[in-house]
């Protein structure tokens, strides 16, 4: 996999800090996040559920609750600071520049639409400029480019008639539709068997190399971020503990949480005499 090197990343976090705000109770979520993401990279951020992960992409995506008040820091997408433009503004980055894929395929999918009609109602949505034929044959084609057989009959089916596997790579389609340049990936493969879930992640792989986009992959599977990543965030308690090169981390880790992350990577012991 090839990294393009540039002067100035794709997106930038610098010292960022959120709190909860319930009532009268404040709560810290993150304190001092900071990264950096290039083009056509893959950065894994890693830590146990409640670790901030998901927060983070989150609040590059724009999506956190009033609750959420960032405290320090900035988030800047291509050069400018997101964090501080407005509602209008972080709806038209969101989907055509910067994307997501969830975990749950099943709730980002509606069980009474084709899933033709849901990928083809998206390019629509973000690209207004499109005839319904034009919207159509996008559809077509980001759904063949995605692995779905025989694109053009399963375009009428519904979610219900797809495997897990299938759903994801929909979903997936869903969020290349609009050609971003970054997609975040929070636990896009947790809810896969072990054969789809390499898939899904070859599938990936094989996404940033023909497109050139970038990838956040939110997860607390060391396993899944030896598979695909660049470099790797590693989280604890909405702090970032280590940040280095996938081979480094998983070679030569620094902090005594992420051998523990390492130490519970499931490994095949086969007893000794055995063929």
């Amino acid at each position: 996999m090839t990294v393009e090197h540039v002067t100035t990343p794709l997106l930038r976090v610098e010292n960022l800090g959120l709190r909860h705000v319930s009532g009268s109770a404040t709560t810290p979520i993150l304190s001092d996040v900071s990264f950096e993401l290039g083009r056509g990279e893959i950065l894994g951020i890693i830590g146990e559920s409640g670790a901030g992960k998901s927060t983070v992409g989150n609040a590059i995506l724009g999506l956190l609750s009033p609750e959420f008040q960032q405290t320090s820091g900035t988030i800047e997408f291509d050069g400018k600071a997101i964090d501080g433009m407005t509602a209008d503004e972080r709806e038209t980055l969101r989907g055509r520049r910067i994307s997501a894929i969830f975990q749950d395929h099943t709730a980002s999918l509606d069980p009474l639409m084709s899933v033709g009609a849901q990928v083809e109602e998206t390019c629509l949505t973000l690209d207004s400029s499109l005839s319904r034929r034009e919207a159509r044959a996008r559809a077509i084609d980001l759904l063949a480019r995605v692995g779905i057989p025989e694109p053009e009959q399963r375009y009428r089916n519904y979610p219900h008639q797809f495997s897990g596997g299938q759903r994801q790579r929909v979903v997936i389609a869903i969020a290349l539709a609009g050609s971003p340049d970054i997609i975040i990936a929070d636990e896009p493969t947790s809810a896969l068997d072990a054969t789809v879930q390499k898939q899904v992640l070859e599938l990936l792989k094989i996404l940033v190399d023909e497109t050139g986009v970038s990838i956040i992959l939110v997860t607390h599977d060391m396993g899944v971020i030896s598979e695909i990543t660049n470099r790797v965030l590693v989280m604890r308690k909405g702090q970032v503990v280590e940040a280095d090169r996938t081979t480094a981390i998983l070679d030569q880790p620094r902090h005594d949480y992420t051998k523990k992350l390492l130490a519970a990577v499931p490994r095949l012991r086969i007893p000794t005499g055995t063929a």
